[in-house]
């Protein structure tokens, strides 16, 4: 099914970069309106916010990845409630 909803966005690296306006858009707003948003996704790419989003991405799942792996492991974190820390079920590491 077709949706009415509007859309524009910005992807890819180096000289692979494209700009999408979904028909939608181009259909319900203005010329000036949609200038502003071509201006709008030219900004992201000449802010870098493609790389700089990927970069977050990648340190914002190494640090969750690495606090899981701390908390799954820890002692203090099973005895605290109530579970085997010898044990350490690896059920109730996911569940904590």
């Amino acid at each position: 099914t077709r949706s009415a909803h509007s859309n524009a966005y910005m992807y890819g690296f180096g000289n692979n970069k494209r700009i999408v306006l979904y028909d939608t858009l181009l259909k319900q707003a203005s010329l000036d309106q949609i200038v502003a948003i071509l201006g709008h996704e030219l900004g992201h790419w000449k802010m870098g916010h493609t790389l700089k989003n990927l970069i977050f991405t990648k340190v914002h799942l190494f640090c969750f990845f690495y606090l899981f792996g701390f908390a799954t492991n820890s002692e203090i974190m099973f005895s605290s409630f109530g579970f085997d820390p010898v044990a350490k079920p690896p059920v109730i590491g996911l569940l904590l």
